[in-house]
This record gives structure tokens, sequence and C-alpha cells, in this order.
């Protein structure tokens, strides 16, 4: 049974942290590897692991890639993942039968 991992307990503040937060979420589910990340939206509880700012021109989705990187960077996520899709595999074995690698 594979333990489960605590969340990465994230705080964004500032203009458009909410729509930032769903931009985040839409990157993180399509991680493979399922990365945990819960939103801090008041003082109760523990501490966040991560305080993001807004900036005034950040865009969500600007804001979430930042964010992404920041959460690669302290190891709570890993954007490259390395698992394939199953397209992405049946193009590979395609391409290996097709130079004479598998048959």
């Amino acid at each position: 049974m594979a333990e489960e991992k605590a969340p990465f307990r994230l705080k964004i503040t500032g203009a458009g942290a909410a729509e930032a937060w769903a931009a985040l979420t839409e990157r993180l589910a399509g991680m493979p590897g399922g990365a945990v990340v819960e939103l801090v939206t008041d003082s109760a509880g523990a501490a966040p692991d991560l305080r993001y700012e807004m900036d005034d021109f950040d865009t969500p989705g600007f804001a979430a890639d930042k964010m992404v990187d920041l959460l690669a960077e302290m190891g709570a996520v890993d954007p490259e993942g390395g698992a394939l899709s199953a397209g992405d595999e049946e193009a590979i074995r395609r391409r290996l039968t097709d130079l004479g690698y598998l048959e």
C-alpha cells in the first residue's frame, strides 16, 4: 500500500487569487503522479508551505506557471512527471516498429 503524501499548503493573495488557484489546479490535474496541493484560505491551522502574492500584472495562467515552478523547486510537484500518455506510448511503439526495432 502506497504511503499517502500530506498536502502541500499554498496561500495565494492579491487580486486574481481565485482565478490563479483555478488555473493552478488545472495544471496540477494534468501532471502525472497526482500532486496534492491544498489552498490555505485563512490563518487557522498549520502555516502554508508557500505564500504567493499576485503581482498587479499577473494573469491567472502566468501566476499558475510561476507557482508550478516554485512548487517544483520545493519538491512538491514534478512537472516532467516521467510518465507517457497512452497515445505517446503508441506513437513510440509504432515508430520503433517502423524502424525495425520491434516486431
